[in-house]
């Protein structure tokens, strides 16, 4: 049906094109591990936050509202809002885990 000539090339050219395909995937993987590496840390902390004592955690909140934000402390300020958002945080950490466990 096809000139033998014709399916070399073919062949050729299907060799090569999974070349590129294996060489992207492998790209695609490797940003994909470094984009991850945050996330690895915000599970840490997530994990160090399960052991702790519920009361320490109750604490957040008035330590939250101690650190509002004042002008001459900028460091406490985002302490402070990193310490309000808390709750929000975890709650998507915790969405997004388990839809990446599901899949």
């Amino acid at each position: 049906m096809y000139p033998t000539e014709e399916l070399k090339s073919l062949a050729t050219r299907k060799r090569e094109l999974r070349a590129r395909i294996s060489w992207h995937r492998w790209e695609c993987a490797s940003a994909g591990a470094r984009l991850a590496q945050p996330l690895e840390v915000v599970d840490q902390l997530a994990a160090h936050w399960r052991q702790l004592s519920p009361l320490l955690k109750l604490s957040a909140v008035p330590l939250g509202l101690l650190f509002r934000p004042h002008r001459k402390f900028k460091w406490f300020r985002m302490f402070g809002t990193l310490l309000r958002l808390a709750p929000s945080i975890i709650r998507t950490f915790r969405a997004y885990r388990a839809s990446t466990a599901e899949a």
